[in-house]
């Protein structure tokens, strides 16, 4: 009788673990949308970050959004083939200013942001609960 090289073992196993996606399902992500207002003023070129609470070991991602010049901002997932929204459950919010290290020929310059926020912007002492039905109404007033 054969017996299997480990290779084997590790090359299936990692096969088994991309084709499931490391337990990562798309359905656990919902639209998050709101508002980010600074002294009660709209505050553009903010990056809003929900960095998901975990239970375990189980597979988390972070979504964030840039604040237009309204204020508004849309969760995304990191990367070129981003999901849209954030993942059910609870999440530290980090709240923090756009800074761009453009280059001198840049044809279109990007913006930063440079508004003094408070340490809870900042430290995670902020929290958000995303219901299955997500969020498009979220008020964070600086």
């Amino acid at each position: 009788m054969r017996s299997c090289h480990p290779i084997t073992f590790a090359v299936c196993g990692l096969a088994v673990a991309l084709l499931t996606g490391c337990g990562q399902s798309q359905g656990e992500f919902v639209p998050v949308s709101g508002k980010v207002t600074v002294k009660g003023k709209p505050q553009a070129n903010l990056i809003v970050s929900f960095l998901p609470v975990a239970d375990g070991e189980e597979a988390v991602v972070a979504s964030s959004g840039l604040t237009d010049d309204e204020g508004n901002f849309t969760l995304k997932t990191s990367g070129a083939e981003g999901t849209e929204g954030a993942m059910i459950g609870p999440h530290q919010v980090r709240i923090r200013n756009r800074i761009v290290l453009g280059a001198e020929d840049a044809m279109v310059p990007e913006k930063s942001s440079s508004v003094r926020l408070p340490a809870k912007a900042t430290d995670g002492s902020m929290t958000v609960e995303v219901p299955p039905e997500g969020l498009d109404d979220l008020q964070f007033d600086l």
